[in-house]
């Protein structure tokens, strides 16, 4: 463990760095995080799983005397954009004991870890908010939704015919299929982020976990026409049975679709496991075609909509121009950044003229033009993946321009693909 920051006038608080391979050091670091989440304590064998999962990341604690009062991780990942991805700092286990709440630790860590970020090549930092109004704070914008859905199995009835064949597999062969097929399916998704070998290795259940195996999980590959693995899905049943009548429930631990077909045909495998009388999948996009799948739409009833990820843009040139725009156009931007110009490196506040030519592709660049849209560098991240659509951000006061401009701005920021991230981490 390495100190990395000064003491503090109210106490002996330390801003370290930890060494995953220091289970000594380890220990505590993960009992803090599992107090604050209200989780069980871990086991031996459990910290041991954290310590092969965290190997190649950043771990970081504030130390008050011996005791561990507030957990920091980070690493690297990457962020399918429209048409296009970038490498991304992901932010997790954002942790602080109520005893020591309020001392700024939070400010104190980000001071260090967004300028490490930018400096490191991220042009974005993403993470998923336990409570929504920590992150604005700190330049991060929502940047995709989530709901549930529910299928009421007994009425759903599929519009068409198949479009390929499904087969439950075995835990070894869906490992060794589905990570291809979510690697075509994100690409579809601007939000997607990367899901590890371990990732897999743990939902295929051929790693031990965090936690006790689900042993009720059911691994599902969907194949197209020429017999390519093109969907996967996983799934547990919670058997609930009435005077010997069936009302089971599905609940659909991921399912990921690179085509149309696999999609519809792993949704109408769903519905037709035998005892089922209700199909459950969480953390899925608002957007989803469901719905429109069915003779009777109403069988599909989505649930409440929360932000899922946030993004703090660090370079906005660099964002601006790693996605692809459906049609030609120029916009001047005004971007407002409530931190220090370090932490973004200059790349964030500042008057932008973003051009887009015929082919998609755009350039940013600094500009005296007159801006034609003023927004908060948390705004233009919820702008930049197509999640929320600028007349909306208009209207709540989060952005400034006349109607024309909001309406470029509409259209460029546009894309065919929902945003929508399933991923958790």
């Amino acid at each position: 463990m390495t100190d990395a920051g000064t003491r503090r006038p109210d106490g002996d608080l330390r801003l370290v760095t930890v060494d995953p391979g220091d289970l000594d050091a380890l220990r505590p670091w993960v009992d803090n995080a599992t107090t604050t989440f209200q989780s069980p304590r871990a086991t031996p064998e459990q910290v041991a799983w954290r310590q092969e999962r965290f190997a190649d990341q950043r771990l970081w604690a504030v130390r008050d005397g011996e005791a561990t009062v507030a957990t920091f991780r980070s690493f690297d990942s990457h962020l399918d954009v429209p048409g296009g991805r970038v490498p991304a700092n992901a932010i997790s286990s954002v942790t602080v004991l109520a005893t020591h709440r309020r001392r700024g630790l939070l400010r104190r860590w980000t001071a260090e870890e967004l300028p490490r970020a930018a400096a490191a090549g991220d042009p974005v930092s993403i993470l998923i908010a336990s409570e929504a109004s920590i992150y604005g704070r700190f330049g991060f914008g929502v940047a995709t939704t989530a709901c549930s859905w529910e299928l009421d199995a007994r009425t759903a009835s599929f519009r068409g015919p198949r479009a390929g064949t499904v087969e439950v597999v075995s835990s070894q062969t869906f490992a060794a299929h589905a990570p291809a097929a979510y690697e075509r399916a994100r690409v579809r998704h601007p939000g997607a982020i990367d899901r590890s070998a371990l990732w897999w290795d743990v939902a295929s259940h051929v790693c031990p976990g965090p936690e006790e195996p689900d042993r009720r999980r059911v691994w599902v590959l969907h194949r197209d026409a020429d017999g390519v693995v093109d969907g996967a899905l996983f799934y547990s049943v919670k058997p609930v049975w009435e005077e010997r009548v069936s009302r089971s429930v599905l609940d659909v631990g991921s399912l990921v679709a690179a085509s149309d077909g696999a999609y519809a045909d792993l949704w109408r495998y769903c519905a037709e496991v035998d005892f089922i009388t209700t199909v459950r999948a969480e953390d899925r996009s608002p957007d989803e075609p469901l719905p429109w799948l069915l003779t009777d739409p109403r069988a599909a009833r989505s649930g409440p909509v929360s932000d899922f990820l946030w993004v703090r843009l660090h370079d906005v040139p660099a964002a601006l121009t790693a996605r692809r725009y459906p049609l030609p156009g120029r916009l001047v931007l005004q971007v407002d950044d409530d931190l220090p110009a370090a932490t973004v490196r200059g790349r964030g506040a500042g008057r932008w003229l973003l051009d887009v030519a015929a082919d998609g592709t755009a350039t940013c660049t600094p500009t005296d033009d007159a801006a034609e849209l003023r927004l908060g560098v948390d705004a233009l991240a919820s702008l930049w993946l197509g999640g929320v659509r600028p007349d909306v951000l208009a209207r709540s006061g989060s952005l400034a321009g006349d109607a024309a401009a909001v309406a470029r701005a509409g259209a460029l920021f546009s894309w065919s693909d929902p945003a929508f991230c399933g991923t958790w981490f």
